[in-house]
């Protein structure tokens, strides 16, 4: 029985390939790129932006944050990309999220971001741009939702680049529907990674 992480190496001197690595996908080329997330729970989150923070739960779920059906809530942070991320690639940003009660309607999440490798300057926020339903909240109380935004492009852009970001509700958006609040769990950026880190200590 194989575990992850497992590797073996080629037996055949032709192969392009030295080494295989056990996934859950089964055996892939050792080396291959392979996605892992680039994580902000809420609890790592000190609410801040230019309009009003979400509240904090202190009963239900402790340390989620609970985002306005009335007002629209915002958070910002900055992320700094691995040295083990397979340079240039895209990443996929995404929320988890549930609601608070079992009641229908939608909810829209919008985020924007601003990106600088090392060196680099930071430009003006991106426009907002609204995720999709990936894992719907079937209009079940505390069911795990996932809601991700497109693909954000990363070519030209190294290890260590940093991007701040804001993601808000937006219950002023037509599609916003959903009378109560919204429960968050973490907002993260799936990336891919193909080796342990850069032989460079400041990628540049």
């Amino acid at each position: 029985n194989f575990k992850i992480g497992d590797i073996c190496e080629s037996t055949n001197s032709s192969s392009p390939v030295s080494a295989w690595v056990y996934t859950e996908r089964g055996w892939v080329p050792n080396g291959a790129p392979v996605w892992d997330d680039l994580r902000f729970p809420a609890q790592g989150i000190n609410p801040a932006g230019q309009t009003d923070a979400p509240s904090i739960d202190t009963t239900t779920f402790p340390g989620t944050l609970l985002f306005s059906g009335s007002v629209v809530n915002l958070i910002a942070g900055v992320a700094q990309m691995p040295h083990a991320w397979s340079r240039g690639t895209a990443i996929h940003p995404h929320v988890h999220w549930a609601k608070s009660t079992s009641a229908a309607g939608g909810v829209v999440w919008e985020w924007c971001y601003s990106i600088a490798d090392i060196g680099g300057t930071f430009g003006a926020y991106s426009a907002w741009t609204e995720a999709t339903a990936v894992v719907s909240d079937s209009n079940t109380a505390s069911k795990q939702a996932l809601a991700a935004f497109p693909l954000l492009d990363m070519t030209g852009y190294k290890e260590s680049t940093m991007i701040a970001w804001q993601l808000r509700r937006n219950v002023d958006a037509t599609a916003d529907t959903y009378a109560a609040v919204a429960r968050f769990f973490e907002f993260d950026f799936h990336y891919q990674s193909n080796k342990l880190g850069t032989v460079q200590e400041i990628p540049v």
